[in-house]
């Protein structure tokens, strides 16, 4: 829908101010960019900040005729989705007159909806002499906020993601008025849970991917972070494929054999979220490399083997669980993934047991950068 400036009954832009530096869109446009000349696309379309990567602005349609601005692209929209934590800072503009009081209001919803302590980030800003006035957001210091996401939101939960934390913010003048709403799209509320959790540093937007699939995301969501999961994963695989072992066979009689070059290997576990590493009973749950993206969790397949006895190729099944599961095939897996990291056997989330002991079901592998 398009408005005509005559029906506007506000004119509200937001710029996201990341916790570790500023990029104002608006400092290099003209004031008469956003005139009477302006018109919007129609609600649903697309919006995106150039100095943020991940393209996270999805306007939801709403009858509240507001307009929501970033840089050059305009849209219609009651509700803001975007990339934010508690710890941000959203920067707020409202077009009013020059000289004009602006009272700021602002109401949690969503995952703050029940939370009080947000009037103490109500004020007031003064219109610019090109009648804008600003006014700077920062969750953070509403106190009870931050005491709540510590208690109640570590939890842990094995598939469920957290609740967006959303605001409705209004700039009030004497004469006029506007409401719109900000919610946090789903790499901010994964993003959130690394400050939920104390994790320090918190990761950057654009350090999170889209999900790689399978073994390699066991979060609960459909981002994740990744430090070379893929890869480290492809090298280890190269490196086990046809490794050489020891094979019991007959009487007790010893072997050599080596890996299949068709041989596989199951990824148990690769990038956790805080929630998820907490409900699977890490540890580490705010120190483990798989809430990273540094760690993997693999576990062999069966496998069939060839050995050569008294000159006759002899055709060795390897069942999962048996005896030469534990004895040949995962130690030749620890010493391929120690190829990429740090290799140890592991009981669950129990400590590290024997690599070749009965009791380990994975080979954990970490690295650094």
């Amino acid at each position: 829908m398009r408005f005509r400036m005559s029906k506007l009954i506000a004119s509200i832009a937001i710029m996201i101010t990341s916790f570790f530096g500023t990029a104002d869109v608006w400092g290099q446009q003209k004031l008469s960019d956003y005139g009477a000349k302006l018109k919007s696309p129609a609600v649903g379309g697309q919006i995106s900040l150039p100095t943020r990567k991940t393209p996270v602005l999805k306007p939801q349609s709403n009858p509240v005729p507001l307009q929501a601005t970033l840089g050059t692209r305009r849209i219609s929209a009651g509700v803001i989705v975007y990339s934010f934590i508690v710890s941000d800072t959203v920067k707020w503009y409202y077009v009013a007159k020059p000289g004009e009081v602006v009272q700021w209001t602002i109401v949690g919803k969503g995952a703050a909806a029940n939370v009080s302590g947000f009037n103490t980030l109500d004020g007031t800003s003064t219109a610019d002499a090109s009648g804008v006035a600003t006014y700077d957001v920062k969750l953070s210091n509403n106190q009870q906020l931050v005491t709540d996401r510590y208690k109640n939101w570590q939890n842990g939960s094995k598939s469920a993601p957290n609740t967006a934390i959303s605001y409705d913010i209004t700039a009030k003048t004497a004469s006029q008025s506007g409401t719109t709403t900000l919610t946090q799209n789903e790499t901010s509320i994964l993003r959130q849970e690394y400050f939920d959790y104390k994790v320090i540093p918190i990761p950057e937007y654009s350090e999170f991917v889209q999900s790689l699939g399978g073994g390699f995301n066991r979060g609960n969501y459909g981002v994740q972070l990744s430090n070379n999961l893929d890869t480290r994963y492809n090298a280890i695989l190269a490196a086990y494929r046809g490794r050489a072992i020891t094979v019991l066979y007959g009487k007790k009689d010893k072997y050599p054999s080596t890996i299949p070059n068709t041989a596989t290997l199951t990824i148990s576990s690769g990038y956790r979220n805080p929630q998820r590493n907490k409900a699977e009973g890490s540890k580490y749950t705010t120190t483990s490399r798989h809430v990273v993206g540094r760690a993997l969790d693999l576990v062999p397949d069966a496998t069939t083997v060839t050995i050569m006895v008294k000159g006759v190729p002899v055709e060795v099944p390897i069942a999962f669980n048996g005896p030469l599961f534990h004895s040949a095939l995962y130690p030749a897996l620890g010493t391929a993934a120690g190829t990429q990291g740090a290799a140890i056997a592991e009981d669950g989330s129990k400590p590290v047991v024997p690599i070749g002991n009965k009791k380990e079901n994975h080979i954990h592998v970490q690295w650094e950068k």
